[in-house]
């Protein structure tokens, strides 16, 4: 390599360098985050850190609701991450009335809390809470989850469900599979 075209290259290296630093530095620092997750949205219902919010919208058009219940682990801000990157935006866009249930940062505060806690506990109240503030009998479930427990998590709220909501909800259910 020729030693301007050497030169170039380390320069532009540095360049980049530096540059990825800064970035870096004003992530770390909370100068520069991007602002995700700002759709309006209130919370309807709260159980330790798990807290069930409902979006606003003046488009609502479909007749259930739909409720997302986001994984354990995950923050619930990639569904709704900025405008016009928006899943949640999306929906709302779409008519739908979204509720998302997120079971916040857990910490040593939640060691003790089992699957069982989330499923047999959290989930059937929020459930129940957006039934109620929706002002309708039933709902639609959403479950996202991004990795190895989405098959049985995908059980326990199809069985959750089942106990939770109507008769006819628990026949769809079952004869989906």
């Amino acid at each position: 390599m020729a030693a301007p075209a050497l030169v170039d290259t380390i320069r532009r290296d540095v360049e980049r360098s530096v540059f990825r630093a800064r970035n870096g530095l004003r992530y770390v620092t909370g100068v520069s985050r991007p602002g995700v997750g700002l759709s309006p949205k209130q919370v309807v219902w709260q159980r330790g850190k798990a807290r069930l919010y409902r979006y606003d919208s003046d488009r609502r058009s479909r007749r259930r609701p739909l409720v997302i219940t986001f994984s354990i682990m995950g923050r619930s801000y990639v569904l709704d991450l900025l405008p016009g990157s928006s899943f949640v935006g999306w929906l709302l866009d779409a008519g739908f009335d979204v509720f998302l249930l997120d079971f916040g940062v857990p910490d040593h505060v939640d060691a003790g809390n089992t699957l069982e806690t989330y499923v047999d506990d959290y989930v059937p109240r929020a459930l129940r809470a957006a039934r109620d503030a929706a002002g309708v009998p039933d709902v639609d479930l959403l479950g996202y989850c991004f990795g190895g427990c989405s098959r049985p998590w995908r059980r326990l709220l199809i069985r959750t469900c089942q106990s939770a909501t109507s008769q006819r909800w628990r026949r769809r259910s079952t004869s989906a599979g």
